[in-house]
Formats: C-alpha cells, sequence, structure tokens
C-alpha cells in the first residue's frame, strides 16, 4: 500500500487553491470556498532557507494578519505562524494545510524558476529607446556620481521635470516623450525639495502651470521597502526612477559586495529606468562610484560629474562624462550652467573645454574643435590645442569611428545622422576593407593609405 504525500493528503481535506502570479513574483493564493487568501511576495531561498513575505486574509473575519517574514522551511516558524493564525480566525480554516499548500507550492516554483523562451531576429526589438538624451535610456539600471555639493540633486530634478514636460530645462536635454518620474529621496525632506522643484520652474517659465513631481521620503534599505516603493511607481506608471542617494538607500557597507548585490536586486524589481545618485570616493581614483568595484561593474550607464564655481558666484559649472555604457555608445562630454537668481534655478549649455579642460582626453578636445562643422588640417589642430602634430594626426587615425577626411587632407567629425546622406551625395567617394585595414577610394583611385581598425570607445 502506498501512503499519499502530504500536498495530497493536504488536498483531500482542502481543496487545492487558485493561484494569481503578479508582476516580480508575487503569487497569491486563493481557496474559494472559505474566501481565504494568502499573498506571498519577495520569495527567496538561500543556506537552506526559504523566505518570504506573507499576509493571509479573510473575508469571513474582516482585516487579516498583519505582514509577517517566515523560513517556509523551518517548523518552528511555520508552527508559530500557524498558532497565529488560529489565535485570529480560530479553526474556520485548517491552518496547518493551508500553510502546508504554501510552502509546497513555493517550493515547486522555486524548483522550476524562470521558464527558458525562444529569441530570434525581431526587427522590432531595438537595444535601447531613449527617454532623455543624451542622457536617460528604457529600463536601464544607471548611476551618476560625483563629490557633495556639484548639483546631483538639482540636475537629476531638472532631467526628471524635463520628462515630466517635454521641455528642454536642460539645453540639448531631449525627452523622446513624457511620462512620469518618481523621486526618492533619503538625503533631504519634502520642502527643501519642493523648494528646489519651484526653482525650476520658475526659472523654465513653468511655474503657471501645475506641473507636479512624484516623490517619496525614504528611510532605511532600499529593499526593505521595495513593494512600497514598487507600487508608488506602478500606481503613477513611473518610467523613470531617482535614488538620492544610493549610499542611503542600500543601507550597507558600500565595500562589500553584499551590499551592491541587495541593492541590485532591489531595483530590478521596478519596471522603469533607475537612476542612482552616488559619491566618489575623496582621493584616488574619482571615476567611478565610491565603495566596492562592483558598483561600476553593476550598472549599465554611468555618468560622473565635476563642478567650478568661482567665489561669490551666483552660478557653477558642471560637467558630464559618459564612463560607461553597455548597450550604446558612449556620449561625449556635456557642460552645463545652473544659475542661482530670485529663487529661480536657470539652465544653460557652455563648451565643456572651457572649465574642463584638464579633464579632456584629446580624443575628446579635438572633437569638441571640429564640433562647429569648420574642416581643419592636422596642423590647424595641433596649433589651437596646442599639442604636438604627430599626437593628433595619430588620434585622428585612430578615432575612424568619429571623425574622416575629405580629398584636400582635411579632417572632419562624423555624425551619423549624416554618413547616408554623405554617401548619397558623394557616391564616387567609398571605403573598401581589405585585409590590411580601410581604403578610401574616389573616382577610382586611393587617395587614403590603409589604416589599422581599432574597436575604441569615443
Amino acid at each position: 500500500m502506498t501512503l499519499p504525500t502530504a500536498q495530497e493528503y493536504a488536498d483531500r481535506i482542502l481543496p487545492k487553491p487558485r493561484i494569481e502570479e503578479g508582476r516580480h513574483g508575487r503569487l497569491t493564493f486563493k481557496w474559494e470556498r472559505s474566501g481565504t487568501t494568502a499573498v506571498i511576495s519577495n520569495l527567496e531561498r538561500r543556506q537552506g532557507s526559504m523566505t518570504c513575505e506573507i499576509i493571509i486574509r479573510s473575508d469571513l473575519f474582516g482585516p487579516g494578519v498583519a505582514p509577517r517574514r517566515i523560513n517556509l522551511l523551518s517548523s518552528s516558524a511555520m508552527t508559530g505562524y500557524i498558532r497565529e493564525l488560529n489565535d485570529r480566525f480560530g479553526d474556520s480554516d485548517d491552518w496547518k494545510r493551508v500553510m502546508d499548500h504554501v510552502g509546497t507550492m513555493c517550493w515547486e516554483r522555486m524548483e522550476r524558476g524562470t521558464p527558458g523562451e525562444w529569441i530570434g531576429y525581431n526587427p522590432t526589438t531595438r537595444n535601447e529607446e531613449m527617454l532623455v538624451s543624451p542622457m536617460v535610456a528604457s529600463k536601464e539600471l544607471g548611476l551618476l556620481s560625483a563629490d557633495g555639493g556639484v548639483g546631483k540633486t538639482t540636475l537629476m530634478t531638472a532631467l526628471a521635470l524635463a520628462f515630466k514636460t517635454g521641455e528642454q530645462i536642460i539645453p540639448g536635454f531631449v525627452s523622446t516623450h513624457t511620462g512620469e518620474a518618481l523621486y526618492l529621496d533619503w538625503e533631504s525632506d519634502r520642502d527643501k525639495h519642493e523648494a528646489i522643484v519651484s526653482g525650476i520652474l520658475k526659472g523654465a517659465g513653468l511655474e503657471a502651470n501645475d506641473v507636479k513631481l512624484r516623490y517619496m521620503r525614504c528611510r532605511g534599505p532600499i529593499g526593505d521597502q521595495i513593494d512600497n516603493i514598487r507600487r508608488e511607481a506602478e500606481d503613477y506608471r513611473a518610467e523613470i526612477v531617482i535614488i538620492d542617494s544610493v549610499s542611503w538607500a542600500a543601507g550597507g557597507d558600500l565595500m562589500a559586495q553584499e551590499t551592491v548585490d541587495k541593492y541590485e536586486k532591489a531595483v530590478s524589481m521596478l519596471d522603469a529606468t533607475t537612476i542612482g545618485i552616488c559619491h566618489t570616493p575623496k582621493a584616488g581614483e574619482q571615476e567611478k562610484p565610491f565603495g566596492s568595484a562592483f558598483w561600476h561593474d553593476l550598472a549599465r550607464s554611468s555618468w560622473v560629474a565635476r563642478q567650478t564655481q568661482e567665489e561669490g558666484d551666483d552660478r557653477i559649472h558642471v560637467g558630464l562624462w559618459h564612463r560607461k555604457a553597455n548597450y550604446r555608445r558612449r556620449q561625449p562630454p556635456v557642460g552645463v550652467r545652473i544659475e542661482f537668481t530670485d529663487g529661480a534655478i536657470r539652465f544653460g549649455r557652455e563648451d565643456v573645454t572651457t572649465n574642463f579642460e584638464a579633464q579632456m582626453t584629446l580624443r575628446q578636445q579635438i572633437r569638441q574643435i571640429l564640433g562647429d562643422g569648420i574642416k581643419r588640417t592636422p596642423k590647424e589642430i595641433s596649433e589651437e590645442l596646442e599639442v604636438p602634430a604627430p599626437n593628433i594626426r595619430s588620434e585622428l587615425s585612430r578615432g575612424r569611428k568619429l571623425f574622416d577626411r575629405d580629398l584636400n587632407g582635411k579632417w572632419f567629425l562624423l555624425r551619423e545622422e549624416a554618413q547616408p546622406l554623405r554617401d548619397a551625395l558623394h557616391p564616387t567617394v567609398a571605403q573598401q576593407r581589405t585585409p590590411k585595414g580601410v581604403l578610401v577610394v574616389a573616382d577610382e583611385k586611393v587617395v587614403g593609405r590603409p589604416q589599422e581598425e581599432e574597436e575604441e570607445p569615443w
């Protein structure tokens, strides 16, 4: 004689519940006959435990038991919770078998894991969709790192308002469509942040438009309140979530990989682009966020900001450098001017080399000069930058994804959108690939020497 399993025995006494699977792995168990519901979230298994947050509700007895986090594999934890359910609801249900269902079916879900999917050629699938160009792409985990006082909060608030309104609050920062952003604040409070919002709207001439930015004051690790944050983001359909700042939201030692892992797990539950505001180290390398190297590895897009300000001046000059991009081309440096006058905050664009030339690579400096659309010889570029001509020629040759030269030997900046037009207007000019590199050919005559291919970010 074969004895029934615990699950089969539970099914005989208590019908198996109907299961609804929500977003981000949330499970809802419903026993229709008794009106009992169990909601499971943040289910995870590690080191011999399987923990979850659970809420039990009963249609017969009104409000349920407050949320608990329990280990479904622990006999003592399960026994204690079943005792609490009996005290609250009495024996209206066989709570032991209710929890048997929950534990067994959660275990099966964890064992099965996420099912595989078929993927292939799909012309409608895109690697990226920009939300606010050039800085924010859709469904991207981003970081912005800078010292204190650089203007990170002001910049990110302006970016969120630009996405909300569709206006170029920061000149050159263009939103592809309008949508909601959610600002999560660990460092300040509502009144201080509303003052920043008011200043930006006044500076942009939008103070009469009744523009509202969704804001949440947060305390404690982001993982402990991710369900509330996720509901807020879903309720208001936020496509951008700004986290100010990562050092407080992470809730742990920033040098520890475990802290990075917990942060990543939390933000990955948000169906939105996230931008975490970070600090940089006080000494040493300041091109990455403070803490473990895994912070930089975690980001799909990482920007670094610096600022300068004359003493007594009511404006600051901010330089932005795109240090990492996983799914798109790294963007060129951006110079932004922020002015604080008469309660208004106004933004302008400026040449980043004016205040931050020391931080610019030679290639970036050449790009900045050629950005005016005027063609130049290597000698002319050398004289403007006060850099030896051989260095200029070498950098131009290695940066062929950025630069090209005409038949007179003058170099210019390539723009992706201009390349098809250039090819159409000059069909006799072409590039032929050879084993040694690329030959530039015009009217069937070689006018450019082979150059080595090099995959180098710009």
